[in-house]
C-alpha cells in the first residue's frame, strides 16, 4: 500500500474526481479533511478494511452512477463501500460455498487487505 501519506493522496485524488463528476468545486482545506478522515476509515474499519483500494474506486464509480442525491460526505463514501462490500461478500459466498466458477461471478476477487 505505501505510507499512510501516500494512501491519503491516493484517496484524495479519488474524492477529488468524484466531486469533479457530481459537478461539485469543494476547496483544497474541504477535500484535505475529507481525504484523511476517509482514508483513516479505510484504514481501521472492520467493515471496510478487507476491500482492496481497487475494489473502493470501483465502488465509488459505482456509487456515484447508481445512486441520486449524492453529497460529498463521508457518510456517503461510507455508504457507497459498504453497499460495494456487500456485493463482493455475495461474490464470496458464490464462488466458495456455492462452487460457482470464479471467472463467471462478478465483482468476484481474491481477498487483498489495503494494509
Amino acid at each position: 500500500m505505501g505510507t499512510k501519506k501516500e494512501f491519503i493522496e491516493k484517496v484524495l485524488d479519488l474524492i477529488s474526481t468524484s466531486a469533479i463528476k457530481m459537478g461539485l468545486k469543494p476547496d483544497a482545506p474541504t477535500l484535505a479533511i475529507l481525504s484523511k478522515e476517509f482514508a483513516s476509515i479505510l484504514i481501521t474499519n472492520n467493515k471496510l478494511k478487507t476491500l482492496a483500494f481497487e475494489q473502493v474506486q470501483e465502488a465509488f464509480n459505482i456509487g456515484l452512477m447508481e445512486k441520486e442525491n449524492q453529497f460529498l460526505s463521508i457518510p456517503t463514501f461510507y455508504r457507497w463501500c459498504r453497499d460495494h462490500k456487500k456485493r463482493i461478500d455475495h461474490a464470496y459466498h458464490q464462488v466458495h460455498t456455492l462452487g460457482e466458477n470464479p471467472k463467471k461471478v462478478e465483482y468476484y476477487k481474491p481477498i487483498k487487505l489495503l494494509k
